[in-house]
C-alpha cells in the first residue's frame, strides 16, 4: 500500500514485493539492532512475521503490514481531530516555573516542553512533533529489547522488567484495590480508557505524581451506543 497519498509525506519504504499475507521471510526490519535481533529472532506464525523479544507477550505482528496498519491508524486519528497533533497546550517560548507558595517568586524558567512518546509504534507521530517543534527534546519509546540497550547506554543499572497484576472488577476485598477495579472496569467495558486517567490519579497510590508535565492519552477505540 502506497501511504504517501494518504498521508502527504513522501515514502520512506520501498513497496512490498510480497501480496496480501504472503510469507514475511525476505522482510526488512527497519533500523532494529542487529545484536538484539540474533538474541531475539523474529518467527513466522499463520503467514506473518512477529519479534522474538518476550515472546507471546505481545499479540500483533512486527511485519510491513503491521506497520502500514498502525500509520494509518495515525492518520485515522490526525483527520478525527482535525489535523491536531495533540490537545494539551504546549508554549514553545520560555515561560518562569513559579514556586507552590501563593504569590511565590519564580523559581526557574521552563524552556520549552520535552516530550515523551510511550509506544511510539512506527514514531510517525513524533516525527511530526519534532517538526512542528524543532527546539523541543523528543523521546520516542516502544517497549522491546532495544528500550533496555538505550537504558543501559543512559547509565541506568539492574534495569527489571515487571509484571503488576492489575485489578479488573470491584471484587478485590482491599479497598484501593476495589477503586482502581471499578475504574478499571468502567474502561475496558465500555472503551473509555482515556477519561478514567483523571479519577485513577487522584486514588491514593497515584496521587505523589505531582510533576510538572501533562499526560494525553489518546483512545483506540470508539464509544458504545
Amino acid at each position: 500500500m502506497d501511504l504517501s497519498a494518504l498521508t502527504d509525506l513522501a515514502p520512506r519504504r520501498q513497496p512490498q514485493t510480497k501480496s496480501g499475507f504472503g510469507s514475511p521471510k525476505n522482510e526488512t526490519h527497519g533500523s532494529a539492532n542487529p545484536t538484539h535481533t540474533e538474541e531475539y529472532p523474529c518467527y513466522e506464525e499463520n503467514g506473518r512475521l512477529y519479534h522474538g523479544f518476550r515472546r507471546g507477550i505481545y499479540m500483533y505482528p512486527c511485519d510491513e503490514l503491521e506497520r502500514d496498519r498502525l500509520d494509518i491508524f495515525h492518520k485515522v486519528f490526525l483527520v478525527a481531530r482535525g489535523n491536531a497533533l495533540h490537545d494539551v497546550p504546549i508554549s514553545s517560548k520560555p515561560s518562569p516555573i513559579m514556586s507552590n507558595a501563593a504569590g511565590g517568586p519564580a523559581i526557574g524558567t521552563d524552556h520549552g516542553p520535552r516530550i515523551l512518546d510511550l509506544g511510539c509504534g512506527t514514531g510517525m507521530w513524533a516525527v511530526e512533533m519534532a517538526s512542528r517543534y524543532p527546539h523541543a527534546p523528543i523521546g520516542p519509546i516502544a517497549h522491546n529489547r532495544s528500550t533496555t540497550h538505550m537504558l543501559k547506554e543512559a547509565g541506568f543499572v539492574d534495569i527489571k522488567h515487571l509484571m503488576f497484576g492489575l485489578p479488573l472488577n470491584t471484587w478485590p476485598d482491599d479497598k484501593y484495590e476495589k477503586e482502581v477495579g471499578k475504574w478499571h472496569n468502567f474502561a475496558f467495558t465500555d472503551s473509555t480508557y482515556a477519561l478514567i486517567l483523571g479519577p485513577l490519579s487522584r486514588v491514593k497510590v497515584l496521587q505523589p505524581l505531582k510533576r510538572r508535565g501533562r499526560l494525553e492519552a489518546a483512545e483506540t477505540a470508539v464509544f458504545r451506543s
